[in-house]
């Protein structure tokens, strides 16, 4: 069982149960999309936090993806990349099937 297939609604069971395991899928998907360290999501703050005096590189970094808006953009595109399902996914559904194992 992966979270992708839970919020596809691939996992066959009843409707009770589909409707809270696509609200917990949900709420893990959202959690773990929201620490991709790109600067509109929260992993950004916490991976601009942890370090203690940030280089030109992270500095240039931080200029042309959260000053310019190119974060946006790439979430965008990664959204609606043309495969079987969105880009930002893969990450997504490789630490929810972690996730999803640890609590079934």
């Amino acid at each position: 069982m992966s979270l992708s297939g839970i919020l596809r609604g691939q996992f066959f069971a009843g409707w009770g149960v589909q409707f809270i395991l696509g609200i917990a899928g949900s709420l893990l998907a959202f959690g773990l999309l929201s620490l991709v360290p790109i600067p509109p999501l929260d992993g950004f703050g916490l991976l601009w936090s942890a370090q203690r005096r940030p280089g030109a590189g992270m500095q240039s970094y931080r200029l042309w993806f959260q000053e310019k808006n190119i974060g946006v953009v790439v979430l965008i595109a990664a959204s609606f990349f043309p495969l079987s399902y969105p880009l930002l996914m893969f990450p997504v559904d490789l630490l929810g099937t972690v996730f999803l194992a640890l609590w079934g």
